[in-house]
């Protein structure tokens, strides 16, 4: 892929470029997909510091949506999966956007503020989430706005997440995760979140678009490595995080995809509800999202097998990992088993792997 210079070079664009960020299109918008060679070595390099430092990547091209009006609470509690309603200003949770028969939609992050709600959803030229939860919006006093233009959005996952925060003199919020804190006395001012979309520790930062760039220097400057879309892909895989158009889609439902923590089981009445509450009674969930590992890549959509059976379909697959191998995600046959089965898919053998980020049965606030 070669760089595309966005055509409103923006001072975060500039700031990336300083860093060797190379930009391509995806979803309508210029994302920095690399920064440098990123080589094998460098790649792995990168992954690393998720792990063992801090890494830095720029999720600006997710949807940002604001919520407004003195229904906004009860109106998301209704429209998705989660217990809206049970949170507080400073709060968040993760929450699914789901069709009356629990297909996905959208997986969105949720922080309640004192006057509104802000909702991080998935990248997309026309956001799901915007369009779904618009639809009845009318009936309502509701109001839902597209701000992604307005902020920029950072990801700083790693260990020494909170050292590097604390040296730029940014205070952190609750250790409890999604919650969040808006610094307006910093420089520059912004709102920071407990978490960052993955099972890894770390912070999420809505910074306002004009004073993106700095801030992007300076967390490069403290330590922060900078990532580009492809290795946040690679790790979404690695984690088992589901992404639009993969594992989210109108053939799976929140409980396939490995997201009950994102369901409400207690909550009452909600778009989806009836489908999800069957499926948790009766033991219904006939596949779900493990992940794979091959010796060569497989595509996706292509047909997985259990000996002489058709057991599933891979849904994502990414570059090779530090160990040779190629990890994806897929979709297999709950009957068929789980973590360490062997699998043939494209006439390559492989396995299935368990995920960081999958969760396959009710959180322990969710208990009857």
């Amino acid at each position: 892929m070669s760089s595309i210079q966005p055509p409103h070079y923006s001072s975060l664009q500039a700031a990336q470029t300083s860093s060797g960020a190379v930009f391509d299109t995806v979803n309508g918008q210029h994302v920095a997909i690399r920064f440098g060679n990123e080589s094998a070595e460098s790649s792995t390099t990168k992954l690393a510091a998720a792990f063992k430092n801090v890494a830095l990547f720029d999720r600006s091209h997710c949807s940002l949506l604001e919520m407004r009006g003195s229904e906004r609470l009860d109106y998301l509690h209704n429209q998705t999966t989660n217990n809206i309603k049970s949170l507080s200003p400073g709060q968040g949770c993760e929450t699914c956007i789901v069709s009356p028969t629990a297909r996905l939609i959208d997986l969105v992050t949720a922080y309640i503020a004192s006057d509104s709600v802000l909702l991080l959803a998935s990248p997309s030229d026309t956001s799901a989430a915007l369009q779904s939860l618009n639809q009845l919006i009318a009936f309502s006093d509701a109001q839902l706005t597209d701000v992604g233009k307005q902020y920029s959005v950072f990801s700083v996952v790693g260990p020494q997440s909170e050292h590097l925060l604390h040296t730029l003199g940014i205070a952190l919020p609750s250790i409890s995760i999604h919650s969040h804190t808006h610094l307006e006395a910093t420089d520059p001012p912004l709102r920071i979140a407990s978490g960052t979309g993955l099972a890894i520790e770390g912070y999420t930062l809505l910074v306002p678009a004009e004073t993106a760039g700095p801030l992007w220097t300076a967390l490069v400057e403290g330590g922060a490595i900078p990532c580009g879309s492809t290795i946040w892909e690679t790790l979404r895989i690695l984690q088992g995080r589901p992404a639009v158009g993969k594992e989210i889609s109108d053939e799976f439902n929140p409980l396939e995809a490995g997201l009950w923590h994102t369901a409400s089981f207690t909550k009452g009445c909600y778009i989806g509800q009836e489908t999800i509450a069957r499926l948790d009674t009766f033991n219904g969930v006939k596949q779900q999202l493990w992940g794979l590992k091959f010796s060569s890549p497989i595509p996706a959509g292509t047909t997985i097998y259990v000996g002489e059976q058709r057991a599933g379909i891979v849904t994502s697959i990414t570059t090779q990992t530090v160990d040779g191998c190629y990890r994806g995600l897929g979709y297999i046959r709950t009957k068929l088993g789980g973590d360490g089965l062997d699998i043939l898919a494209a006439n390559t053998s492989g396995k299935t792997i368990d995920l960081p980020y999958s969760t396959r049965e009710r959180q322990p606030t969710e208990k009857d």
